[in-house]
């Protein structure tokens, strides 16, 4: 499977499950940014609960990844660190386990939004916030997520690492998604 291929059959409005391999995971999410910022040049958010943003930042530098019209929400640089410095293209939230604060930040960068077409929300990872939150919360919180990504009309990626991540969590991920890729 091409990997390329398939995101660029991603239609507007459609949500996404793409299922990696550990080995591949990394690879998977910058083609999909690359994708998604610099062939569609689209606009979007991103949510990391994998990485802090700085480190973030380097790496979609490093390989050549537009970032400038992509909003950050990042909730994992406060559980490690407890500080960041305030940039512009990013929001700090507590913590990974706080969804309801995650959800409330999505809110807000999406009504921050000048433009609403032609948007998507990258979310790395499902996998990640099984770490932190109970199998039932994260399958509660992709709900409300793809229906939030529904009622905004905009492209939805979500990322989950295929091996060990809860085998009813992705049963129940899926179905609120409308396709998923398997990345082997």
């Amino acid at each position: 499977m091409d990997l390329t291929k398939e995101l660029a059959k991603i239609k507007k409005k459609e949500i996404v499950l793409i299922l990696s391999d550990e080995k591949k995971y990394l690879d998977t999410n910058l083609k999909v940014l690359k994708s998604l910022a610099n062939e569609l040049k689209e606009k979007g958010i991103y949510v990391t609960v994998n990485r802090p943003f700085e480190s973030l930042q380097s790496l979609l530098m490093e390989n050549k990844i537009n970032t400038k019209n992509i909003f950050f929400i990042d909730a994992i640089t406060l559980t490690i660190s407890g500080q960041a410095k305030e940039v512009p293209n990013c929001m700090f939230i507590n913590s990974p386990n706080s969804l309801t604060e995650l959800g409330i930040a999505l809110g807000e960068a999406f009504n921050a939004m000048k433009q609403k077409e032609d948007r998507f929300i990258f979310f790395d990872s499902l996998s990640t916030l099984l770490i932190y939150n109970q199998s039932k919360s994260v399958s509660k919180f992709a709900h409300f997520l793809t229906g939030k990504m529904r009622e905004w009309k905009i492209k939805g990626v979500l990322i989950s690492l295929q091996k060990n991540t809860d085998e009813r969590l992705i049963a129940q991920v899926s179905q609120f998604c409308d396709r998923i890729i398997e990345v082997k």
